[in-house]
């Protein structure tokens, strides 16, 4: 039996073969206009003819065809590439890559994200706050829009980060990328808070999968266990996270990825819950 290899290329190589297809590795989200891959075959499969196609699947939809190559395996490696890719390809869409080696089954490896928007350059504060949190009076001109009433900001302290709230007439979601990774798609790090009318708050980590008749990309919640809070201040609920549930360590300069979802309104305007690379940045100052 043949057994082929696939690396995608970047500034270092990742090895994908179809049985890690739910690996963490595959995941993930190139940043130029080019897809290089590095492809061999065994010596059984010289001078072999090989396929490929570079499939975009949309959620829902079916795969349709970017690109194809063929090559003439006469060595055992190759350096194979894509280029001049114009789709921003993230959160519950995909790239594949099909590969066909003569007339056998066909392989699959991905997905792949490709992000060619511009990354966010958004960037708010997170204020030190050492006082009692009980005591703390809400900025009610404290907006992330002028049409929008809601009022939200971020404290820290040694033990943890702050999120404070006004009146909401809405319910509000707030997601947070601890490592600010801006990944193409949700990893298990991201962690997600939704804030109801009810000032009840409830904590989230993401689980994605593949659904493999389909291959669309889909993500479930699930409960995130620790030490996290929600009490009162003078005039708003605060939700507190201890650093050790964040998974990071507290240092000033520390950038975490964040949006904020308000029924239809998201900001960073245009930022989508599925994708860490369109998210904004809080700053720990």
């Amino acid at each position: 039996m043949c057994k082929e290899k696939i690396f995608a290329i970047v500034s270092f190589i990742f090895v994908f073969t179809y049985a890690d297809l739910y690996s963490p590795e595959v995941w993930y989200g190139f940043r130029s206009d080019s897809l290089v891959f590095s492809a061999g075959v065994s010596e059984s499969d010289l001078n072999k003819t090989v396929y490929y196609e570079l499939l975009y699947k949309k959620q829902g939809g079916k795969n349709s065809i970017l690109a194809s190559k063929n090559i003439k395996a006469v060595e055992r490696e190759w350096t194979l590439a894509f280029s001049d890719i114009k789709k921003d390809v993230a959160g519950k869409d995909a790239l594949w890559v099909k590969e066909t080696i003569g007339d056998e089954k066909s392989k699959i490896y991905g997905p792949y994200g490709f992000v060619k928007n511009k990354l966010s350059e958004i960037c708010d504060t997170a204020i030190n706050y050492s006082g009692d949190i009980k005591n703390y009076e809400l900025n009610k001109n404290t907006k992330f829009s002028d049409n929008k009433s809601f009022a939200i900001q971020f404290l820290h302290n040694q033990n943890g980060l702050i999120i404070v709230f006004g009146d909401v007439k809405e319910k509000i979601t707030i997601s947070i990328d601890p490592a600010n990774s801006k990944t193409a798609f949700l990893a298990f790090a991201n962690r997600i808070i939704m804030f109801d009318t009810d000032k009840k708050a409830a904590f989230f980590y993401p689980e994605r999968s593949i659904v493999q008749k389909t291959s669309d990309i889909q993500y479930k919640i699930r409960d995130w266990e620790g030490d996290m809070t929600v009490s009162d201040g003078q005039n708003c609920k605060i939700i507190f996270i201890p650093w050790y549930d964040l998974g990071v360590k507290y240092e000033n300069g520390r950038k975490f990825g964040f949006m904020i979802q308000h029924g239809d309104y998201s900001y960073p305007f245009g930022a989508s819950s599925y994708s860490p690379a369109s998210w904004g940045n809080i700053i720990i100052k």
